[in-house]
């Protein structure tokens, strides 16, 4: 896979970059990013299935993980602790 990364920084690996994609700014956490330069083009679970998001909110269709926006460059994975929903 060819990727090109311009001095900034890719997230701490959970991010989805196209093959030829230029990456010319950050990159968040499951983030998917395609093109020359790259652009994010959406968002992405851990398991590697593209996320669909109601309001702030996902569940990836294939492992039932559940993910939650927060602002609208950033997604958490979320995890239930108790009655709670707690980022991880």
């Amino acid at each position: 896979m060819k990727v090109a990364c311009i001095r900034r920084h890719i997230s701490s690996g959970s991010a989805f970059i196209g093959t030829g994609a230029v990456v010319l700014t950050d990159v968040s956490d499951y983030a998917l990013m395609v093109g020359n330069p790259a652009k994010q083009k959406g968002w992405m679970c851990a398991c590697g299935i593209q996320l669909v998001f109601k309001g702030n909110r996902a569940k990836c269709m294939a492992c039932k993980r559940k993910y939650k926006k927060i602002g609208p460059e950033k997604i958490v994975e979320e995890h239930k602790k108790g009655a709670e929903v707690v980022p991880l």
